[in-house]
């Protein structure tokens, strides 16, 4: 788990940088789809502001599945706010997002949801943190004692 972790951090500045790969143009047709930049310049465009709230979210999970302080509560809420953000980029149907006055208000019950969710993830994975934790201990005092008998 920590080399995936490890390896999610290492990549980011890679996932940054590309929307470099994407075309310059408001069309994009692979083999599988054809996908067409409505509200944005062009696909480059669209790709980068998407890995800007992509790699900010992937950071602030690992921040929050990986701490051990009991301030981490607090980072749900910019968890929330980032999902929101994805969410309303990737309607393609909204267009002037910040003159929308109701969907400003659906974002306390997506932040919500996210909150249950991640808590009901921190949980499942306290366990193993909690275990990698103790052994540590277990080891610790295993080295100690072993040095206390060869003196």
């Amino acid at each position: 788990m920590d080399s995936v972790v490890a390896l999610l951090i290492i990549l980011t500045p890679f996932l940054f940088y590309s929307y470099q790969c994407f075309p310059d143009n408001k069309v994009w047709e692979t083999f599988l789809f054809t996908y067409t930049s409505k509200f944005y310049e062009n696909v480059s465009t669209f790709v980068w502001v998407l890995n800007q709230k992509l790699i900010w979210l992937i950071l602030m999970l690992i921040w929050y599945n990986t701490s051990n302080n009991w301030f981490k509560h607090a980072i749900l809420v910019p968890i929330g706010m980032l999902f929101y953000q994805i969410i309303f980029l990737l309607d393609e149907e909204v267009k002037f997002i910040d003159q929308i006055t109701l969907d400003k208000f659906m974002v306390i019950p997506l932040s919500v949801t996210i909150c249950i969710l991640l808590f009901i993830i921190r949980r499942k994975l306290a366990f193993y943190s909690e275990a990698l934790d103790l052994k540590e201990q277990i080891e610790k005092d295993i080295k100690q004692i072993e040095s206390e008998i060869a003196k």
